[in-house]
């Protein structure tokens, strides 16, 4: 046994670290909840302009190595092809990268920012919600994800290493304590970042069966459901990519797909699209001082804290399992593809999902 927890030292750690916060919470939900606000507030209150700038440098260090002369490089052999077509690559991405939160905020975000506007502007209440949602669930949020996926993916693809963020670092970082500890890291960091997003999914999919059905389901329906999530989950995994995590991708856009369609073709089209382009237009003039706070692009403290810090930390918390999972799938593409792909496309699909949406619900309010 003692062999066996030596050999696997990185998986051994993170599992005690991870067990010991379950029973704490577990134990001491009250104290353990209070502890985890206090302590994400304080990180969010110091640490919350350096987010922010860093999400900036992150979207100008990709746009400017996309076009260097090192976006040709390709990762995998210079003969290789992509491994996933199209269709294929574009479902898995925006599966790893989005999920239930852009289905629970869909209208919840883009109507809280119209009745409650983050700072005085010209445009229409309409307009500013849906430029400063896409501002949130945009180009910045792929942008940390496609900077782990980049150097993933070199250092997989290219150099032959593991699948592991410490692999990233072998060249220039000797010391096995150091890298263990990324590793670490980087498997916390991710079953966190995991069971927010099924906590948020959960009670989403509660909140609906409450809401069309007579029934009160509490917290035994919410058990079940992640368990049920989690279970399907790791069939996923454990069937891999080909035969799990693609088929259930191309699934999941498919239905959310057809959701889309279904609310756009029975809104006001020509709105959706006009607040579409209009939303994004403003917000590729607009992104460099929303993304600095800078003058009257500045909401205040206490909205940065409660909503933009909050998310960015959020994205990055992903990061690393959404980085590794692109850098996999991306075998074949080279850097350029891979960084304007993973920016452009899955920016684009949200911003028109979150136009749908939030115009259809201003319209509703309206009436």
């Amino acid at each position: 046994m003692l062999k066996y927890i030596q050999k696997h030292s990185i998986l051994s750690i993170s599992v005690s670290v991870i067990f010991s916060c379950t029973l704490l919470v577990f134990f001491a939900t009250e104290a353990s909840y209070n502890a985890i606000e206090d302590a994400s507030l304080w990180v969010r209150n110091y640490f919350g302009y350096f987010y922010l700038y860093l999400g900036f440098g992150c979207v100008l260090a990709l746009i400017l190595i996309a076009f260097s002369k090192y976006g040709n490089i390709k990762l995998g052999k210079p003969s290789s092809k992509p491994k996933y077509s199209l269709w294929s690559w574009t479902a898995m991405l925006y599966s790893a990268g989005m999920g239930s939160g852009i289905l629970l905020r869909a209208v919840q975000e883009p109507v809280f920012m119209q009745q409650n506007p983050p700072y005085a502007s010209e445009l229409s209440p309409n307009i500013l919600a849906l430029e400063f949602t896409f501002y949130q669930w945009g180009l910045t949020a792929w942008a940390f994800y496609g900077l782990f996926a980049m150097v993933v993916g070199y250092a997989l693809h290219v150099k032959k290493k593991k699948v592991r963020i410490s692999a990233t670092i072998d060249d220039h970082i000797k010391s096995k304590i150091l890298k263990q500890g990324v590793d670490v890291t980087t498997i916390i960091t991710t079953v966190f970042g995991l069971i927010a997003a099924i906590g948020l999914g959960t009670t989403q999919i509660n909140g609906g069966l409450n809401h069309i059905s007579d029934y009160n389901f509490g917290i035994a329906t919410t058990i079940g459901l992640c368990a049920f999530i989690s279970t399907v989950a790791c069939y996923s995994a454990w069937q891999g990519v080909n035969k799990g995590i693609k088929i259930f991708s191309k699934l999941n856009i498919i239905v959310t797909f057809a959701i889309l369609i279904f609310v756009f073709t029975t809104s006001d089209m020509g709105s959706i699209l006009v607040s579409f382009a209009k939303a994004t237009m403003y917000y590729i003039i607009d992104f460099a001082p929303m993304s600095l706070a800078m003058g009257t692009y500045n909401p205040g403290l206490e909205f940065l804290t409660d909503w933009t810090f909050y998310y960015w930390a959020f994205w990055l918390a992903w990061a690393p399992f959404t980085g590794i999972f692109i850098a996999r799938i991306s075998k074949g593409r080279t850097i350029r593809q891979l960084l304007l792909g993973v920016l452009i496309i899955p920016s684009l699909g949200t911003f028109f999902w979150f136009s749908v949406f939030g115009t259809s619900a201003f319209h509703l309010i309206g009436e």
